[in-house]
């Protein structure tokens, strides 16, 4: 058996959870704060150089969300979530070439929507320390969203730079473009 749980509270307007997912904006037509918090737990799923020798996973995790209009014109939009990985005591484990990492991650995004021009320039920020790896990863990106219909039809710039790796903190320079088409 393993357990596991989300827990959620919406303060102002409700956080809708018709989809699988959350919006992620809600461009500045509600008033959003929701703080949430999960775990998952799972009682020796690992099984760690011999069959016998078994590790518990366990996860925790905490977000908070903001979106809302300032005024006719601008909204703002944030995101701020703590991941804590345990894995047990999982040295020398490999399952080929995957070896899971206890340890956190931090991630922080913040945006405002310019609702007139259907632009929401962001930051974000990320970072981990992993057991896996001998160094810390930091990545810190900006974007550009285009609301060309809402989130019917959307398209995403992103620069990001920084550290990032399984193998250790490697130095990244990224740049993508996407679009998100929901017929």
């Amino acid at each position: 058996w393993n357990y596991a749980g989300y827990f959620k509270y919406d303060l102002f307007d409700k956080e809708s959870d018709k989809l699988p997912y959350f919006v992620g904006s809600y461009l500045g037509a509600k008033k959003v704060f929701s703080i949430g918090a999960g775990f998952f737990h799972h009682p020796d799923a690992l099984a760690v150089n011999t069959l016998e020798e078994r590790e518990s996973v366990s996860h925790f995790a905490v977000d908070a969300f903001y979106d809302a209009p300032l005024n006719e014109n601008l909204a703002i939009n944030a995101l701020g979530a703590f991941y804590n990985y345990n894995f047990g005591e999982t040295e020398g484990f490999s399952s080929g070439g995957l070896v899971p990492s206890s340890g956190t991650i931090l991630h922080g995004q913040v945006g405002l929507l310019f609702r007139k021009a259907k632009l929401m320039p962001y930051v974000t920020y990320n970072s981990q320390d992993l057991d896996f790896t001998s160094e810390n990863s930091n990545e810190v990106g900006i974007g550009l969203n285009y609301f060309i219909n809402g989130h019917f039809a959307k398209i995403t710039a992103e620069y990001s730079t920084g550290s990032t790796g399984i193998v250790g903190a490697e130095s990244t320079n990224i740049f993508r473009i996407q679009t998100h088409i929901f017929l």
